[in-house]
């Protein structure tokens, strides 16, 4: 694989999570152990090589992947932190496990302490436009300074495959976030949470492109097919639907206000 690092990003972290024995089945498709930890150490190495980001991997069943990357040269931009999540009865799916994880790596992780502003990706998924997308963002952080920055996929939800924030976000997200269930998805979550940070100090912008996708659906065990074709037809399909959804936001953020 072709090494493209450029020069580093200090401040941003890339944090990526993980579950590789899930103790959640609610929603799930993709449950093998070995797969899915087959699928984290793949990611894991492909964006050691083609970034220049640190990398905080957190996993939540107890098992280390720190024994897979054992060059030195990559000491200095990993972080692997791992604890294990008690199932939750009823089960409040994959969704909940997600936000617990971020929730243990903004606790914990020494990286992300020193940093100001999170890239999450779901850890067995390869974004391939990972470093323009973390381009755009950073130019915009520093127009905006208190940013959240994810793709809306539908009304009403965003997408929380990759979203990326400025740490000030998080409190929002893991205030909303205590309600998510089988019914109320962290794409709900993340969708409300925008709205109660926008109606404080912070700022909403989509990404300036959709993500382009590799890897496998853990819902539905279908694969991403994110070549040139489709890429082609979902940036066409983002630059005609963001104008909407801003408006949408926009009018909902009104009725927020009004309430609040």
């Amino acid at each position: 694989m072709k090494n493209i690092i450029s020069n580093s990003n200090e401040n941003v972290v890339l944090l990526m999570t993980g579950t590789v024995k899930p103790n959640t089945f609610a929603t799930l498709a993709l449950k093998d152990p070995d797969i899915r930890r087959e699928q984290y150490v793949e990611a894991i190495s492909y964006y050691l090589t083609q970034t220049n980001l640190k990398i905080v991997f957190v996993e939540n069943s107890g098992v280390l992947l720190a024994d897979e990357f054992e060059e030195i040269a990559y000491k200095n931009r990993l972080e692997f932190l791992t604890f294990s999540s008690q199932p939750s009865m009823p089960d409040k799916g994959k969704g909940a496990k997600e936000l617990e994880i971020i929730n243990y790596a903004m606790d914990h992780s020494k990286f992300i302490n020193e940093s100001n502003s999170i890239i999450k990706i779901t850890g067995r998924l390869k974004i391939l436009n990972i470093m323009e997308l973390t381009s755009n963002f950073l130019s915009r952080v520093e127009q905006y300074r208190c940013l959240f920055s994810s793709n809306i996929y539908k009304l009403n939800k965003m997408d929380a495959r990759c979203f990326f924030f400025t740490k000030d976000f998080f409190p929002y997200l893991k205030s909303v976030g205590q309600a998510i269930n089988i019914k109320y998805s962290i794409e709900m979550a993340l969708w409300d949470s925008a709205l109660k940070y926008c109606n404080y100090h912070g700022v909403f912008k989509q990404l300036k492109r959709p993500l382009r996708v590799k890897g496998v659906n853990a819902g539905f065990g279908t694969p991403y097919e994110d070549n040139f074709t489709a890429a082609l037809a979902k940036g066409i399909r983002h630059y005609f639907r963001a104008p909407y959804f801003y408006r949408k936001m926009k009018n909902e953020l009104k009725g927020y206000t009004a309430n609040e």
